[in-house]
């Protein structure tokens, strides 16, 4: 939940080019619009050489997972599999049939209903919100965010768990990571229910204090 600074990556990019390091981007949590945009690369404009993906391309109704290759690296597996045959890379339940289906569907339910411009829209709302109602708490050293993801972390790290649990009595779910309370609403958050959200967030941190 740490923010890059700006141009962080840019410039991350040029060193990792200059010496011909291939770049790996974990899409697990920030793709299939988590930050407003499709995979969180496109928002701070990383080319990835290669993505990984899991629990976005179900919605997590099952299990499934997958590497999305550039078409440098793709170039360069086609070349070699004529010299040393196929990249073998198959396992037991790789591509299930059921799994492929539920993301085939869902993928589909993204585009169709728009929630990924959905979540570009909401997610600025929410972070101008958070930020409106709990920033400057005296309970917390910081909010931060981008799209449908945001952290809160207590001046004292153990008050994270504390704030779970006065979140989970009103009826919010939210995970500690590292000191902090993660806050990862669904995509087809309503604007009552983020208002619902924020002022439970802000009930809890008033407790808190």
């Amino acid at each position: 939940m740490l923010i890059p600074p700006a141009r962080y990556f840019e410039r991350i990019q040029a060193v990792l080019r200059r010496h011909d390091v291939l770049l790996v981007a974990d899409e697990v949590i920030c793709g299939f619009g988590r930050l407003g945009r499709w995979f969180g690369s496109q928002r701070y404009g990383i080319e990835p050489d290669l993505v990984t993906i899991a629990k976005g391309l179900t919605s997590g109704y099952l299990p499934m997972s997958a590497c999305l290759v550039s078409e440098k690296i793709h170039g360069v597996l086609r070349a070699s599999s004529r010299e040393v045959g196929p990249f073998a890379h198959g396992y037991t339940y790789s591509g299930h049939p059921v799994s492929a289906a539920a993301a085939l569907a869902n993928l589909a339910i993204l585009e169709r209903e728009r929630l990924v411009e959905r979540a570009d829209r909401l997610g600025a709302l929410l972070q101008t919100r958070l930020r409106e109602r709990c920033a400057g708490h005296r309970a917390l050293a910081d909010v931060r965010g981008v799209g449908m993801i945001a952290a809160l972390e207590p001046h004292d790290p153990e008050q994270a768990k504390a704030l779970a649990s006065l979140l989970l009595a009103d009826g919010v779910i939210a995970r500690v990571v590292a000191g902090s309370i993660a806050v990862s609403p669904p995509l087809v958050l309503s604007e009552d229910e983020l208002d619902e959200l924020i002022s439970a967030l802000a009930r809890a941190l008033d407790k808190l204090a």
